[in-house]
């Protein structure tokens, strides 16, 4: 069943990068524990769309299958819940990510995001530590926010992981990388290899690439 049991998604969707319900799907049915921190600005988004842009918000969600009458029940719903604004949680994700390593046979955090609101230091010595608990970091970066890029590319160097960045105008490439980096979970370097000869195969090389 796999090389893991346990794989740890993070999709951030702060920048909007549009992860499909399709991508969600598979990843769920694809390992017997695989967890999903989704995660976007909700009040915000609520808030600002829905009173000046009824339509752009409509567009926003369009991809997840969100009606009209799931954003007023949502709103209801959000109005009755207190929601404290903050930076991004990556030192949290990578906390949870090494406590399940300890407790079962987690292998890899997959991360999308694009930015990074909290000290790098920090970050790099956990990422060190799910180095040595054998949890490799792939972390796919929406966007061009440099701050970011060399935070996560040393979060995946020091993991043994891998680093790659995509246009949200092309999230093709999101589903590519993402396909990638679940070959590797599931069946380690020789499965990642079998596809960088296979069709499609530059994000499967890229990754290869980097890991350690």
């Amino acid at each position: 069943d796999g090389r893991y049991h346990n794989v740890v998604f993070n999709l951030d969707q702060c920048g909007h990068s549009h992860v499909e319900r399709g991508t969600i799907r598979d990843i769920m049915h694809s390992w017997p524990a695989a967890e999903i921190f989704y995660t976007f600005v909700i009040t915000s988004l609520l808030a600002f769309l829905q009173k000046d842009e009824p339509e752009r918000l409509r567009a926003q969600l369009d991809h997840l299958g969100i009606t009209a009458n799931d954003i007023q029940a949502l709103d209801r719903l959000m109005s009755r819940i207190r929601v404290a604004g903050g930076n991004t949680q990556i030192g949290r994700v990578l906390d949870h990510v090494g406590d399940e390593a300890r407790r079962a046979r987690t292998g890899a955090l997959v991360y999308v995001g694009d930015c990074v609101e909290e000290r790098i230091d920090p970050l790099c010595a956990k990422a060190g530590e799910l180095a040595l608990l054998g949890v490799k970091c792939f972390m796919f970066h929406e966007g061009r926010d440099r701050a970011a890029e060399r935070c996560f590319r040393e979060i995946a160097r020091l993991s043994g992981g891998a680093y790659a960045a995509f246009d949200p105008s092309a999230p093709e490439r999101l589903g590519r990388l993402l396909a990638a980096a679940a070959a590797y979970a599931a069946g380690g370097t020789p499965a990642l290899e079998a596809r960088s000869r296979a069709g499609d195969a530059d994000a499967a090389r890229l990754l290869l690439s980097q890991i350690r």
